[in-house]
């Protein structure tokens, strides 16, 4: 994976994990609106997860996939800055 995108997964990572200790901090919170609020960043977090881990494989996947002739192209020329 490049710099960013390991940036990008552990940032998200690092969101997911946030959120998680905000749902249990607002745990003894009563009320309608914390509950709600509660329920829908669990499902979210829930839903979220697996495609974060799928993204994650995807992109290491992808990163091990050889160049395409037309992408060694690209890598040989020298493009202005």
């Amino acid at each position: 994976m490049t710099q960013a995108t390991t940036k990008l997964v552990t940032d998200l990572r690092v969101l997911a994990a946030d959120a998680e200790e905000l749902v249990k901090l607002t745990a003894s919170q009563t009320g309608e609106k914390f509950a709600a609020v509660r329920d829908k960043l669990q499902r979210s977090l829930a839903d979220a997860k697996p495609r974060l881990v799928q993204a994650q494989e995807q992109l290491r996947t992808m990163q091990r996939l050889p160049l395409t002739p037309a992408k060694r192209t690209c890598k040989k020329i020298r493009w202005p800055r």
